[in-house]
């Protein structure tokens, strides 16, 4: 299922109304200056219309009505588009030359005074603009009507070459329109492209709270999350050290136990104290568990794991320089762990320990990174384990070898906590022979890639 966008949100939110008001916008335009050319164009024809009726008069010496010249040529020009036709109640038609011989439908309905204004077609099957008014002409007997249709092409042409420079307008508009919003979501939700990369720099052990300089809109989000998280710290640690301190002091309760009843213990074959032995341990390794539990869930933690093989490494060299073991540590570039440094310790020390007690020269520790994993194997030259065997050291209590010390709960331990990261602990055979330890954790973010995002 795809996720919603908020910029899909707003962007498709924008352009509905930036579409209707483009459309409305464009009409409302189309229709004042269809409107205002049409009133100029009627105006002229009303001018025109008064220039031709006082141009009508009586011809003294036949007493019949007359066009004296008017200064328009296209009056006189055949199919010029410009028409006049004057008609008398009585039957006498007067035309402009250029109607030729056709004849302009024309009402005898007119009051004297009123100009009646209305879109028609030619003779010629054009549309024009046509006036009528009723007119008293001097010395004449009765009133006549005249009538002047003149073509209205040009104010058509004037009309779609507004529009066609309308629409190519509010298209260039438009599309500006939506540059500039897209710009202005893209700097709008900047804020939250921000927090995202931080709380990856968080989750990633970058940071360890989110800064207080974000915009007033996110601030309250902001404050309560650091509140959130300052809690959750202080409540798994306050778990860790309580589920410690419980660890300890019964530990220490079951030490006296067994220096007081060291021989009650001992009787019936030793099992007592076998008993009691591996009670202090399973207390010891659930204890420890609990006290680890919220180690895993913590964000803004992260460790060298570079740094960590070193120090192992180098104590071990120390611990048992007497058995002559090369113990090496390799890693594939910096590499950190997306956890507490002592987690990854405890690892990583449990495993080394076990590769050197029963490693025969070589101890070899390599970590690399895989994606968005940290891999680390512990390697030695020793016996190994077959695959049943490699199985049961896992389990709780289970010891690699029965003569050395130890309550065989390193293995588990180191499971468990690494589990408790969404991790993995598998055991198998070394090239060398020997055992092969696999640690499976989250990588935290180099200090490169955390720089530049």
């Amino acid at each position: 299922m795809r996720r919603p966008s908020l910029r899909r949100r707003l962007l498709i939110a924008a352009a509905v109304w930036l579409v209707a008001a483009w459309v409305f916008g464009g009409f409302a335009l189309s229709y004042a200056f269809t409107r205002a050319v049409h009133d100029r164009f009627d105006q002229k024809l009303e001018t025109v219309l008064r220039l031709v009726g006082g141009a009508v008069a009586v011809d003294p010496d036949t007493g019949a009505l007359r066009v004296r010249p008017t200064g328009e040529e296209r009056f006189e020009l055949p199919g010029s588009g410009w028409f006049w036709q004057i008609k008398d109640p009585a039957g006498t038609v007067l035309r402009a030359p250029s109607l030729g011989g056709a004849v302009l439908a024309q009402s005898l309905d007119l009051e004297e005074g009123t100009t009646r204004i209305a879109e028609e077609m030619s003779p010629d099957g054009r549309t024009q603009r046509a006036a009528e008014t009723r007119i008293a002409v001097p010395g004449y007997p009765r009133p006549v009507f005249l009538k002047l249709a003149l073509d209205d092409g040009e104010i058509r042409a004037e009309i779609a070459s507004f529009r066609m420079l309308l629409a190519a307008a509010l298209a260039l508009l438009g599309a500006g329109l939506m540059v500039a919003v897209a710009l202005q979501v893209g700097y709008g939700l900047r804020p939250l492209n921000r927090l995202q990369r931080d709380l990856q720099r968080i989750e990633n052990g970058r940071l360890e709270r989110l800064p207080d300089d974000y915009p007033a809109e996110l601030a309250g989000l902001v404050s309560s999350f650091n509140a959130v998280m300052a809690h959750n710290q202080d409540v798994v640690e306050q778990a860790r050290n309580s589920g410690a301190d419980l660890a300890h002091a019964l530990k220490t309760e079951l030490a006296i136990l067994q220096a007081k009843a060291g021989d009650t213990l001992r009787s019936n074959g030793g099992e007592m104290a076998a008993q009691v032995t591996r009670m202090k341990d399973l207390i010891e390794h659930r204890l420890g568990r609990g006290a680890m539990a919220g180690s895993g869930r913590k964000l803004g933690m992260h460790a060298d794991a570079v740094a960590v093989i070193e120090e192992i490494a180098a104590a071990l060299r120390r611990l048992h320089g007497h058995r002559r073991i090369a113990i090496e540590g390799y890693a594939n570039g910096p590499v950190s762990f997306a956890g507490e440094r002592h987690d990854l310790e405890e690892m990583l020390g449990n495993l080394a320990e076990n590769a050197c007690k029963h490693a025969a020269s070589t101890v070899r520790i390599t970590a690399r990174r895989q994606a968005d994993r940290l891999c680390v194997d512990v390697e030695d030259d020793g016996p190994g384990l077959d695959e049943k065997a490699a199985r049961l050291a896992l389990e709780r209590g289970q010891r690699l070898d029965e003569n050395s010390s130890g309550s065989g709960l390193g293995l588990a331990i180191v499971r468990d906590l690494a589990e408790l990261y969404g991790g993995e602990l598998t055991l198998g055979r070394a090239a060398t022979g020997g055992l092969a330890a696999r640690l499976d954790l989250p990588a935290a973010a180099d200090q490169e890639k955390a720089a530049a995002s």
